[in-house]
């Protein structure tokens, strides 16, 4: 079975070379070609058939500094992924479907990928799916 998700992607990191400390107000980086220039994990859906950028009337991508040197990277993507299906027990089966996350070219003594212990998903709350149940 596929199955498609569109998501915001939030990756947060801190940086000292950005680090301002002079009490002014985040600066969100709208300029393509500054966006360019911070570095950024180069992470990807391993189990990921296909994986679009949304592109409404501009890319859907916000680069975000604060002035302690956090970095917020949000992007929006289309994703299609494959769940293997196990129906042994069907029609009283139950079907587990994950979404993988990983490095494309750092180790894991590189590039450490952690979830945020506060709301590592957020759901729209009036998105409904009578015959799912999606977790943490």
């Amino acid at each position: 079975m596929d199955y498609e998700v569109d998501l915001y992607l939030r990756q947060r990191w801190y940086d000292q070379r950005l680090m301002t400390g002079n009490g002014s107000r985040a600066l969100d980086l709208n300029d393509p070609k500054l966006v360019q220039m911070i570095w950024k994990p180069e992470v990807f859906f391993a189990n990921a058939k296909t994986a679009e950028f949304q592109y409404v009337t501009v890319p859907n991508v916000l680069v975000r500094l604060d002035t302690g040197g956090s970095i917020l990277y949000m992007l929006r993507l289309k994703l299609r992924f494959s769940c293997m299906m196990d129906l042994y027990r069907y029609p009283m089966d139950a079907q587990i479907c994950g979404i993988e996350l990983a490095s494309f070219s750092k180790t894991t003594t590189e590039l450490n990928l952690k979830w945020s212990d506060i709301s590592p998903v957020k759901l729209y709350d009036k998105l409904k799916l009578p015959q799912f149940l999606i977790t943490n």
